[in-house]
């Protein structure tokens, strides 16, 4: 009986596998350089996002070896993402990415590490980005801690708190931890 069940199991388990129709979502993902993208997927991704800078490639080639292109641009301070089949029709994508660029905490306006410190007490600055948002309005988001905790805060250049949340429970990354071991000793050492 066991031998059976196992004869069974085997069999079902090599159908799956070698079957094209019974895929298990094998999609083979490659980068590829823009000059190896057909011109009319690089055609419907301009169109598609009128004076974007093209900026990298993927080539998919899905289970049923249907060729679809990921296309990442820029324009402006958004990223934007377009899919495109190789029949040249856009497919889906992601239009408008915040783009985050940091910013050294030396050239943070006072007024925004005010406001991110009120908000709440004993934070403590590991990052800061510039975000331009989706009214083209710029935000800074500042990466912090409390103890043990990660926070991020997101201010307006006015500063106003627009949004603010816990991230890690814990700080897992060393170097957020070295960083805030420094930061610790730096003040205990002003302070003498």
């Amino acid at each position: 009986m066991k031998i059976k069940i196992l004869i069974l199991v085997s069999t079902l388990l090599f159908i799956i596998f070698s079957s094209p129709h019974l895929s298990l979502g094998r999609d083979k993902q490659e980068g590829i350089p823009l000059s190896q993208v057909p011109r009319n997927v690089i055609s419907a991704a301009k169109e598609s996002v009128s004076g974007i800078r093209l900026l990298d490639a993927k080539k998919i080639i899905k289970d049923d070896g249907n060729i679809v292109y990921m296309l990442d641009g820029a324009l402006g301070q958004k990223g934007y993402e377009v899919m495109v089949d190789s029949e040249g029709q856009v497919i889906g994508g992601d239009f408008g990415k915040e783009r985050k660029n940091e910013l050294p905490i030396s050239r943070v306006p006072g007024n925004i590490l005010l406001a991110a410190r009120n908000s709440m007490s004993g934070f403590k600055v590991l990052k800061v980005y510039t975000i331009e948002d989706m009214d083209g309005e710029m935000i800074y988001e500042l990466e912090g801690a409390v103890g043990r905790n990660t926070y991020r805060i997101r201010i307006s250049k006015d500063a106003e708190i627009v949004e603010s949340g816990i991230i890690d429970k814990y700080i897992e990354h060393d170097e957020d931890l070295i960083t805030l071991k420094r930061m610790k000793k730096q003040e205990n050492e002003n302070k003498k």
